[in-house]
Order: structure tokens, then C-alpha cells, then sequence
């Protein structure tokens, strides 16, 4: 499958709309030509500035659903873009599901009027149904994969050699950690997340003691255009089981210090990876194609192996 983790409209304006509505038009014709692969993609920041609920979600669910894959998404009616996709049809492989996140869960108007540009935001039904596909598939067994355009972090812990998560959650950056933390462990979790804007304040009081471990993979994410890998912890140093994988941008520097060295008109004018999971080793091998130097010369290497068990 094919992973697109936002910010396709980076660089044009947030308030020329009509130019973001054709970058992603531009994106849906390339990666219908040159690809059958499912296709996964969530908004990114620079991606939904302009842009109505529905303009974003009818111009890209389409795109998420033309391989014939099934997406079960999570508030259609509301055109909001986050859901799942099951990988099922060859138990060899391992049982996969891969759930689309979307951290701009407000209502148009409330993006211009209550946050911040680089704003992290999830509903009440949305983490509910989080919750639900969660617990749904640790019951089954399957191995989960959670993308998103942010990472979670508190930008106060990481340096830039290893991320930087800037994005500014109003409930808390570790709410979704929280959730698969509990998961895993089989424990209650019971807390109410403040929305610091005051509108979506969040209410967790879930209960998964009877409920099998969850097979967590890694949470995938771009934005701040580097490629990281590192596991999740808070500011006093608890740490989840949980591993971030970022990504570098196509044809944009990153914000990190092993940002990417972007040369225009060469194989380093684009950046991305392959990544292949061994759910027996418990490791995953990303192989990285195009740019890879990082602006003081050093290589990231092309193939690394990275272990998703702490």
C-alpha cells in the first residue's frame, strides 16, 4: 500500500484555496497512473487551510477508495477524514490494520477562530471511535499501524537530532499514547482531557482488562519533513511501547537537524521510503529512495532495521 501522510499542498498559500484544490488534484492523477496500490492518505496542516470539511474530504476519500480496498471510515456524514483499512487476505503476511487518524476534527469557521495553525484537535466521537477499532482489533489478533500528520511528543523532551513534534495539541499530546498504552497493558483508563480552547474537551473511561494485548507496530507520521524514529515518551521521562516513524517531505526541507538535503532537478528532489514489518522479529526495515544526505554530509543511511518492541 501506498502511505501519504499530508502536507501535499505545502508551500501554496492557506488562503488560496482554489491552487490547494489543485495540488490535490494533481496528486490524485499521479497516483492513479502509476499505482494500484491501496492508497492512504491523511490532511495535513498546510492541506486543510482553505479548505471547507468537505471540500478536503470528497476531493481525497475517493482517492482513498478507488483501489476496491474497503475503508471503514469513522464519520463520513460529517466528511471527516480519519479510518481504517484491513489487510487480511494472506495470513502469511500477518493481519494488518492500518488506521487513518485526523487531528483537525472541528467544525469549519473554528480553525480561523480558535486555533492555532499548527493545531492538534481530536472529538469526543472520534476517540470513541478510536477506542472501538482498537479494542476491535486486538480482539482479532491483528497488528496495528496508526498515521496521522503529526507525531506525539512534547517538543520540550526531544532534541532536533531526534524529532520535533510541534504541533500544539489542546487536549494533550499523549492522549492517543495513553489509549494504546492502556491497550496494551490491559488496564482501566479513566480520564478527562481538557480541550485548552474550551469546545472539545475529551472523556475516557474505558475498561480493557478483559481484552487481549494489542499488536501495536508504530505510528507513522511527516510534518516536520525528517525522517525520526524513536519511542514516545513524556517530559518526565515515562515511556510508552510505542514507535514513531517520520518521514521525510517530497521536495521539502525538514525542520530537524538530519533534515534532508533537497537538490532540484536531481534523484535527491524527492524522498521516500519503503518499509517492510516482521511481525515475528518485531522489527521494522525501511529502505530510503531519492535524497538522503543530511545538510552537514552524513548519510542516514539507506536500509536500517528498527526494532517496534522496547
Amino acid at each position: 500500500l501506498v502511505v501519504n501522510t499530508g502536507d501535499v499542498a505545502h508551500g501554496v498559500s492557506s488562503s488560496d484555496a482554489p491552487k490547494v484544490r489543485k495540488v490535490h488534484e494533481s496528486i490524485a492523477r499521479t497516483v492513479h497512473k502509476h499505482s494500484r496500490l491501496p492508497y492512504l492518505q491523511v490532511p495535513g496542516n498546510h492541506d486543510v487551510t482553505g479548505l471547507t470539511k468537505s471540500d478536503f474530504f470528497d476531493e481525497t476519500a475517493p482517492l482513498v477508495e478507488k483501489s476496491g480496498q474497503k475503508v471503514v471510515w469513522g464519520d463520513k456524514e460529517n466528511h471527516r477524514s480519519y479510518g481504517y483499512m484491513d489487510f487480511t487476505d494472506d495470513s502469511y503476511k500477518g493481519d494488518f490494520r492500518v488506521v487513518m487518524l485526523d487531528p483537525f476534527d472541528y467544525d469549519d469557521g473554528q480553525f480561523e477562530k480558535s486555533y492555532r495553525f499548527m493545531a492538534a484537535v481530536f472529538s469526543q466521537k472520534q476517540v470513541d471511535w478510536l477506542v472501538s477499532v482498537l479494542k476491535d482489533a486486538a480482539m482479532k489478533g491483528y497488528n496495528v499501524i496508526t498515521m496521522m500528520h503529526y507525531s506525539f511528543g512534547d517538543a520540550t523532551v526531544f532534541n532536533d537530532e531526534t524529532a520535533n513534534p510541534d504541533a500544539f495539541f489542546y487536549q494533550d499530546p499523549f492522549m492517543i499514547p495513553d489509549i494504546i498504552d492502556a491497550l496494551q497493558n490491559a488496564q482501566r483508563l479513566s480520564r478527562v482531557y481538557p480541550d485548552q480552547a474550551g469546545i472539545h474537551d475529551v472523556t475516557v473511561d474505558v475498561d480493557f482488562s478483559a481484552v487481549p494485548e494489542l499488536k501495536f507496530v508504530a505510528h507513522l507520521f511527516g510534518h516536520i519533513h525528517s525522517r525520526n524514529d524513536y519511542q514516545c515518551q513524556k517530559a518526565d521521562g515515562t515511556k510508552y511501547d510505542i514507535l514513531m516513524l517520520g518521514e521525510t517531505a517530497i521536495g521539502v526541507p525538514g525542520t530537524a537537524l538530519n533534515k534532508i538535503d533537497i537538490v532540484p532537478g536531481t534523484i535527491n528532489d524527492i524522498s521516500f521510503s519503503a518499509l517492510e514489518i516482521d511481525v515475528v522479529e518485531q522489527a521494522v526495515y525501511r529502505i530510503s529512495y531519492g535524497a538522503y544526505l543530511n545538510h552537514d554530509g552524513s548519510n542516514n543511511s539507506r536500509t536500517v532495521r528498527i526494532p517496534y518492541r522496547f
